[in-house]
């Protein structure tokens, strides 16, 4: 039973792991986006860069895409944060668990 339960605790922390690389990752485009929001700041036209072309656009086209992918990345980031805190509840109450059952 004991070793089911390190198994599991095994498979969480992984699974933990994984989660904290793709936060990392969100957080990072994230934080592109806000840069190249910020350079579009004062700007009236702008270039987007679509496969392998630079085309003109209005930058105000190109400020709500970037708007609307943050906001992609922000709620797969809460999403990512609501999954975590699950698994580290889980993963806690399976060391305690394994403490317990190795004090007996």
């Amino acid at each position: 039973m004991s070793e089911e339960k390190i198994q599991q605790l095994s498979l969480i922390e992984n699974s933990l792991s994984q989660i904290v690389s793709q936060k990392q990752q969100y957080q990072k485009q994230i934080m592109e986006v806000d840069s190249a929001l910020g350079e579009l700041k004062n700007q009236k036209e702008a270039y987007q860069i679509v496969g392998t072309l630079m085309i003109k656009k209005d930058s105000k086209d190109i400020k709500n895409s970037l708007e609307e992918r943050k906001n992609l990345y922000e709620s797969r980031l809460d999403a990512l944060e609501k999954q975590e805190s699950k698994l580290k509840e889980q993963a806690e109450k399976l060391r305690e668990e394994l403490v317990n059952n190795l004090e007996k």
